[in-house]
């Protein structure tokens, strides 16, 4: 178990996609870790809201107001190796969400169509399995098109367009965790009850700043604004920002919910999350300074959410959103439901997007 982390998100109810590992990782029925599931809430809703997004042809820059970025300046350029690389442009590939996928044998990298469900495996990985935790926390670098994934011991890179297999270097503790591309693309980490730099080919973990807490950082519950170069770090009751180049802690806010999961940072800055309690679940829209919470639009469905099962599309402002037999695509302006697909993703262990 991580030394830094919290488990308060099993206090949700929340159902785990076929149940946690001690180092959060989704795990499939007779795959690592063993099931574990239960609902969390009523049904919510079945009204799917408005679109009120951006096509996949459409280049153009969300509509949603600037969130609040703590007195930060916001750049309109994303830097090299920024989480997404650069928005907007003329027309946006189709997207794919390509991660690791449990077959009930062994992992074998897999790519799944939001818009169909479809999911093609692509190639077996060899994947440790120590103490039954399987990879969970990916970041992706679209300067290389590699998508870094971590699990208790290893961290593994992956060709984005091929899956395969690039490299795998080992980690030298099991507090490793919680992977960001920074917009200089370094991979930066928290490492126990530090911030940290990770070197995908070696393993080795430069230690970068000292971090607010000794623990309580959720896992997969971060987020990274390549605008501001900011992460930011759900540690209920608070958020830590941190800088995404220096690993220095900006500042400590308030969190003021339990319930939220899977943040993201859309295209106009501001930090999205599932808000799953109270009420039904919902997007909603976090401020990082004052901790303020609005909700934006219901979703369709209640029950079981996968934690860490969230990637930000800056091409299209959209946020796809796994959940246990379906993917959710949302409008990252308004958080509005796009579409709702039924999918065997339920044995994904993480994806990022990639065209």
């Amino acid at each position: 178990m991580h030394g830094g982390t919290s488990g308060r998100a099993q206090t949700l109810g929340i159902a785990l996609a076929a149940g946690l590992g001690c180092h959060g990782s989704v795990h499939p029925p007779g795959g690592p870790g063993g099931a574990s599931t239960a609902d969390h809430s009523s049904a919510s809703s079945s009204g799917q809201g408005g679109a009120g997004s951006k096509a996949e042809s459409d280049g153009s820059s969300s509509t949603g107001g600037a969130g609040s970025t703590g007195g930060s300046t916001r750049s309109t350029a994303m830097g090299a190796g920024g989480a997404g690389g650069a928005g907007g442009g003329p027309s946006c590939a189709p997207a794919q969400l390509v991660g690791l996928y449990w077959t009930g044998v062994g992992w074998e990298s897999a790519r799944l169509d939001p818009t169909s469900g479809e999911l093609t495996l692509l190639r077996a990985v060899a994947v440790a399995t120590q103490g039954g935790v399987a990879p969970s926390f990916s970041t992706y670098d679209p300067t290389t098109a590699q998508i870094y994934e971590l699990d208790d011991t290893t961290v593994y890179t992956l060709d984005g367009n091929t899956g395969a297999l690039l490299d795998a270097a080992a980690l030298p503790s099991s507090t490793v965790f919680n992977p960001v591309v920074n917009n200089a693309g370094e991979l930066i980490v928290l490492h126990g009850e530090q911030s940290a730099v990770l070197d995908p080919e070696t393993g080795a973990v430069t230690d970068l700043a000292p971090l607010p807490f000794a623990d309580g950082y959720e896992l997969g519950m971060r987020a990274f604004d390549p605008g501001t170069n900011r992460i930011y770090q759900f540690a209920y009751p608070s958020l830590v920002t941190i800088d995404g180049d220096t690993g220095i802690t900006l500042a400590v806010s308030p969190l003021p919910s339990p319930g939220l999961l899977d943040p993201v940072v859309n295209d106009a800055g501001e930090i999205l999350a599932i808000q799953v309690a109270p009420g039904a679940p919902h997007v909603a829209r976090l401020d990082p300074v004052t901790g303020a919470l609005t909700a934006l639009a219901p979703l369709p469905l209640s029950g079981v959410f996968t934690l860490g099962m969230s990637a930000h599309d800056p091409c299209t402002d959209r946020i796809y959103q796994l959940r246990d037999g379906f993917v959710l695509t949302l409008d990252g302006a308004s958080g509005a439901v796009i579409s709702l697909v039924s999918t065997p993703q339920k044995n994904f262990g993480d994806f990022a997007v990639v065209r």
